[in-house]
């Protein structure tokens, strides 16, 4: 299963924030950096819940595709974990992508959960932190997942994120159905109150 929810990238249903300008499309977010000085990493990041625990081997992939300029060093995506005071103990998987540098190309990478100070009561990050370009740089990236054991399968969503679409979708439904209910009994008083006009007319 994936992890990670709203997962998919493409549109606006997504969580991810961060200090990378973002653009939504469909065909997957774009992430910008513009700032050539300032040394520190810019990111796109998501936190969540999760049910990992220590020793548990993971697995993060995601596709990514450079829309222009040149990624720089110290760019990569991560999974990382905090302890109980909310600092950094582990990335558990670490994904250069300073290598990428043409079409759609998807990144895998395994790690396992050594840290025993993790707090796993406190919500994870995954993110991608974009180094000091020369120029300002633009990626795209869709399709995040985040799952247990040493394998990559195709991306799915998080099951959180099909039931509520069942949930939206069966919400939907029950809208429409009223609203058809509203309009039916709407054009039943307005036929009564013809009759009625047309009975008291003569």
């Amino acid at each position: 299963r994936n992890h990670i929810p709203n997962s998919s990238l493409k549109g606006t249903a997504h969580n991810v924030s961060g200090n990378l300008t973002r653009v939504n499309d469909p065909g997957g977010i774009m992430l910008t950096r513009s700032n050539t000085t300032t040394s520190s990493r810019y990111f796109c990041s998501t936190h969540f819940a999760s049910n990992f625990a220590l020793g548990d081997q993971i697995t993060l992939s995601a596709w990514i595709r450079l829309e222009s300029g040149i990624i720089p060093p110290n760019t990569s995506m991560f999974v990382r974990f905090f302890n109980s005071s909310g600092a950094n103990v582990q990335d558990v998987v670490t994904l250069n992508l300073s290598n990428i540098s043409g079409d759609w190309v998807r990144i895998t990478g395994t790690g396992t959960i050594t840290n025993s100070t993790i707090d796993f009561s406190r919500n994870i990050q995954v993110a991608i932190g974009v180094g000091t370009p020369t120029a300002p740089v633009t990626i795209q990236t869709k399709e995040w997942k985040l799952e247990l054991g040493n394998k990559a399968t195709d991306w799915t969503p998080a099951p959180e994120d099909v039931q509520a679409e069942i949930d939206s979708a069966k919400q939907e439904a029950l809208d429409a159905a009223s609203n058809a209910q509203t309009s039916a009994d709407t054009a039943n008083t307005a036929v009564g109150n013809l009759n009625t006009y047309v009975e008291g007319s003569f």
